[in-house]
């Protein structure tokens, strides 16, 4: 057979094969599907080093190819498409990120930003100086640049910040008005500063990095020392002055005591100054004056030194005696400056009771005289046998400012408070109407057998024209047949016609009591009392009239 033939057979037999098959398909090409992908790039430095990623994400990305500006490029895929790249050096760049998909999409973003080797500073806080009552220096260095250039440097500081920093609303910040050389040290002047506070200090620094700071100290400003002055004792030539230490201050006194002239109205240091016998703080310390002259007055007042400078008390004033000697047969002496104390070498202890409390004396001094409101409160002094004396002179400054007609007020009575028993002497001021003259009763207890109501010898005194408006002084005095009553210096009344031989009743129990009588008969008074002296002998008249001096 021949070739042809052959060949022609084959191919009749494969059309007869292929008819004789089933129906049969190609398979169809699949095409993706993507969504157009966006993005933005995101860096984090730290130095040369940079972290680069993508935010706000979205459509199909598969990969990124980097390309970061220097010369140098990368590709990331799925699942993790950020990446980092180290810089040689630091400067301005440009870094491209092309995203792309199977889909063939292909997106270019662009960025360009600095990268940088610069660190915050490194600074140093130094240890305050100069330190006074509202100032101090401010020492600080800056250490290292950290390769870039300080913008501003200087320190902040706080009260309640204890690490204080720029922008804190608690804090002060000072700059330095130039950049610093780096290891130098420098310093800023701190003013208005509050005395005796506690300051947190840090020194910063700021560059393109940021701001730096340095480790907080701590320093407290300084403080002068806080003092009193008090009252006065005189005799002619000598007076014991008072005085009290309220704080040492900061760096504490050295010195203390009381500076007084004759002539200078402000006394100071430069004047005649003498120390305390001893100092203790919170309490009333004395300071004996000595030469001094007879019926003079002195201006005198506390003082304290210290590093931190001299601070002062208020200026008082004392007047020595002329020939009267104010402390002889004395019993008891409350000036009433700011304490119930009994000044008197006795120290019959006072007490205010039901909230009575102090108010301005007779020279405008604060809390120097005992301020009584006439419905419940008073001053006591418990019993004691030196309260029982056989001749009684009771002295004290007064003001009323109850002014209602017919209104009798207790000055002073001795006697028991609940029932009013174990009477001895008492005084009572009556006003009889306004705008008039005020009567003052005064009387001891005599051959009672100490019964309540009985053996009572008076001595009623009317002034003949009004007194003082404000503070006026009383004296009443018993000595054998005779009751007095001094009226500001002057003699108002006297009654010279007791019975002979006879003293006040040794009626014991009863406490002496200023500004009210008893409970069931209390007569309180509305006003206020001060310096109230107590004597075993009648005064004379000049010691009156001293007593009864501004």
């Amino acid at each position: 057979m021949s070739v042809s033939r052959v060949h022609s057979a084959v191919c009749i037999l494969l059309l007869i094969a292929l008819m004789g098959c089933g129906p049969w398909s190609l398979p169809e090409r699949e095409f993706p599907i993507c969504d157009t992908p966006s993005a933005e790039i995101d860096r984090k430095a730290n130095l040369l080093t940079v972290n680069f990623g993508l935010q706000q994400a979205n459509g199909t990305i598969d990969e990124v190819y980097w390309e970061f500006g220097d010369g140098q490029d990368k590709i990331t895929t799925l699942p993790e498409l950020s990446t980092t790249h180290t810089y040689s050096n630091p400067g301005s760049y440009t870094v491209t990120a092309t995203l792309r998909n199977k889909c063939a999409d292909n997106v270019e973003l662009v960025k360009a930003f600095e990268v940088s080797d610069v660190t915050v500073p490194v600074v140093s806080t130094g240890p305050a100086a100069d330190i006074r009552i509202s100032t101090a220096t401010l020492p600080f260095t800056v250490n290292d640049n950290g390769r870039g250039t300080i913008s501003r440097s200087g320190v902040c500081y706080s009260t309640s910040t204890r690490e204080p920093f720029v922008g804190d609303p608690q804090s002060v910040s000072m700059t330095l008005p130039f950049v610093p050389l780096t290891g130098r040290p420098y310093s800023l002047s701190a003013t208005g500063l509050k005395p005796n506070s506690v300051y947190y200090v840090r020194a910063f620094a700021e560059n393109s990095a940021g701001i730096g700071y340095g480790d907080p100290v701590t320093f407290r400003t300084w403080a002068l020392a806080g003092v009193t002055t008090e009252t006065a004792i005189t005799t002619k030539n000598s007076a014991t002055v008072y005085m009290r230490i309220d704080s040492v201050g900061n760096p504490a006194a050295t010195r203390y005591g009381v500076c007084y002239s004759s002539t200078n109205t402000l006394p100071t240091i430069e004047d005649a100054t003498q120390p305390p016998a001893f100092t203790i703080v919170g309490s009333s310390i004395t300071v004996p004056l000595a030469n001094l002259k007879p019926d003079t007055r002195y201006y005198y007042r506390a003082f304290a030194v210290s590093e931190a400078g001299i601070s002062y008390g208020l200026v008082q004033t004392l007047t020595t005696q002329t020939d009267v000697e104010l402390d002889r047969g004395l019993i008891a002496h409350y000036p009433a400056d700011n304490n119930p104390d009994d000044r008197s070498p006795n120290k019959l202890q006072g007490a205010l009771l039901n909230g009575a409390t102090y108010t301005a004396d007779r020279n405008d001094r604060a809390n120097y005289a005992f301020s009584f409101d006439g419905r419940n409160d008073y001053f006591e002094i418990p019993d004691h046998a030196l309260l029982r004396p056989n001749t009684l002179s009771v002295s004290f400054w007064v003001k009323l400012t109850n002014r209602v007609a017919l209104t009798q007020q207790s000055l002073f009575t001795k006697c028991q408070w609940d029932d009013g028993e174990a009477e001895q002497y008492g005084a009572v001021v009556n006003q009889n109407v306004l705008q008039k003259p005020i009567d003052c009763l005064f009387g001891v207890k005599q051959n009672s057998d100490c019964k309540k109501g009985r053996g009572w010898q008076t001595v009623t005194g009317t002034s003949s024209k009004p007194p003082a408006a404000d503070w006026n002084h009383l004296l009443f005095c018993y000595e054998g047949q005779s009751l007095k009553i001094y009226l500001n210096g002057e003699l108002l009344v006297t009654q010279t016609r007791l019975p002979l031989n006879n003293v006040i009743d040794d009626c014991r129990g009863g406490a002496l009591r200023f500004a009210a009588q008893s409970r069931v008969d209390p007569q309180y008074l509305e006003g206020a009392i001060d310096d109230i002296r107590l004597y075993n002998r009648a005064l004379l008249d000049s010691e009156i009239k001293a007593l009864a001096k501004p």
